[in-house]
């Protein structure tokens, strides 16, 4: 476990954010109406960042973004807007932050790249326009600046 400023720590370790995330599924879904709307957060998760103590953001394949505003037992899909894989996650406060992914055509070998912005602690996400190549990690260098 790595620890970040402002309260942000990352997990890269899949297994553990995948044993949490179905242990909370578990044991929240109750109604088949809650078990439908967790079946459409299929994908695995890359990337977890604690935004603070109760808000917790993680990030997927086929620009899959989760939340949880109660420290992991409850998660709800958040719209990304991406159909590319993301792979890390980084806030700089409470609510601006970075996710990036990308992905390699097989057939070009060509790299696209994506970097989502939210300035709203992960409730909505817009794509940043660049041309990028694939990015599979971002860091917070200091207060105010994003490395990705």
């Amino acid at each position: 476990m790595v620890v970040r400023a402002r309260h942000g720590w990352t997990v890269n370790t899949l297994t553990w954010l995948v044993l949490c995330f179905w242990l909370a599924l578990c044991l929240n879904v109750g109604s088949s109406q809650e078990m439908e709307r967790a079946a459409v957060a299929d994908g695995e998760l890359h990337d977890v960042q604690f935004v603070t103590l109760d808000r917790m953001i993680a990030v997927g394949d086929r620009g899959l973004i989760m939340g949880s505003d109660n420290a992991g037992k409850t998660w709800s899909v958040r719209n990304s807007r991406s159909e590319f894989t993301l792979y890390s996650v980084c806030f700089v406060s409470e609510k601006v932050g970075c996710a990036v992914g990308g992905t390699v055509d097989p057939f070009t070998h060509r790299s696209r790249g994506v970097a989502l912005v939210t300035s709203d602690g992960g409730k909505s996400w817009v794509r940043s326009q660049s041309n990028l190549p694939r990015l599979t990690g971002v860091a917070l260098e200091n207060s105010s600046c994003l490395l990705a």
